[in-house]
């Protein structure tokens, strides 16, 4: 059985990969869960070559599962995940949720019909 319920990645060792996607992203969020020691990682994010920026973190202590989550005004495929503390650490644990988010177009078309009448009627308060 693994540390997290799911499919897990497990790394032992200095924790670098990179996580790369089919399409654009503006979010990012794992499951983390260390072993040992805490560690501090950056999370560098890419479009392309092109970097579009970093973060660091620091986890809590080890034994505790840890929600990670990032939100981007700035679309990337790609990020870099580095363990910059450099000690020897145990097994650590990433867990990665994929899902499609998908926008109701009825209620997208309602708002911009609300919005279209009360132009429409504001116009007509304006003309008359």
């Amino acid at each position: 059985t693994g540390a997290m319920p799911g499919n897990e990645y497990v790394l032992n060792g200095d924790e670098n990969f990179d996580l790369i996607f089919s399409s654009s992203q503006t979010a990012f969020a794992m499951d983390y869960l260390d072993a040992s020691i805490a560690s501090t990682f950056t999370l560098t994010f890419f479009d392309g070559v092109t970097n579009v920026g970093s973060t660091s973190l620091t986890t809590s202590s080890f034994g505790t599962v840890e929600f990670i989550g990032f939100v981007s005004t700035v679309a990337f495929n790609r990020v870099e995940v580095r363990e910059n503390d450099g000690a020897s650490n145990s097994d650590e644990f990433f867990q990665f949720y994929t899902t499609a988010i998908s926008v109701p177009a009825p209620g997208a078309l309602l708002i911009f019909g609300i919005g279209a009448v009360g132009l429409a009627c504001a116009r007509r308060r304006w003309a008359a």
